[in-house]
């Protein structure tokens, strides 16, 4: 298989996970340079993996953002693009904070942010399902919440509930996320600060950082 060339750049992925997916970029594009930042010890994973193939153009850090936003590495530098998935609506104010200090500081002039995050309107069809799953999780395992959670709406909805009839797309919602693995729809619901965000809560933070389209 040919690899792509091109012209050099950086890419950041903060909050990466495991960080295979960087590493899969890393070994697309060998001529760019990649770093990947989560707090999760999984990182280690993607470590070992780059070690494994013997890439040298992507680093993956263990690190708090809240560490990071008071002092931003110098050897990290700056970058071409940062992106941020399934962050911004999993953590809490402060780290959210924390985390578009950390943009602010890795960026430059034309850099290029991609920000994924839960919005409503189309989120908000899930929020009853997290707020029960969530009640659930205070006195059983996650894998127990989440099955519990769904086996109350189940129930409610043979017992022709009226929250069916004010909410008549979660129905379809409920079935499709029952096909789900518990392990992602815990990852998905569970966090403490788990919030779907207005687009103007994002873009009034996006615009403190002097980020524009």
């Amino acid at each position: 298989q040919s690899q792509r060339t091109g012209a050099s750049f950086r890419y950041a992925d903060l909050g990466c996970g495991e960080g295979f997916h960087v590493c899969l970029l890393a070994a697309a594009n060998p001529q760019a340079e990649f770093v990947g930042i989560d707090f999760d010890p999984d990182v280690k994973r993607g470590q070992e993996l780059a070690a494994t193939v013997g890439l040298t153009n992507v680093r993956l850090i263990q690190a708090d953002f809240l560490d990071l936003a008071k002092t931003w590495p110098t050897e990290l530098g700056t970058f071409d693009y940062l992106a941020l998935q399934g962050i911004l609506s999993w953590v809490s104010r402060d780290v959210r904070a924390a985390v578009f200090q950390c943009v602010a500081q890795a960026s430059k002039d034309g850099t290029v942010a991609s920000l994924g995050y839960n919005s409503p309107p189309g989120w908000l069809s899930s929020m009853p399902f997290q707020h029960v799953a969530n009640e659930f999780s205070k006195n059983r395992d996650a894998t127990a919440a989440i099955g519990g959670a769904i086996g109350m709406f189940r129930r409610l909805s043979d017992a022709k509930s009226q929250f069916f009839e004010r909410m008549p797309q979660f129905r379809a919602h409920l079935e499709t996320m029952a096909t789900q693995p518990p392990s992602y729809l815990a990852h998905e619901f569970l966090p403490d600060h788990w919030a779907p965000l207005w687009h103007s809560e994002v873009a009034r933070q996006r615009r403190g950082i002097d980020f524009a389209y």
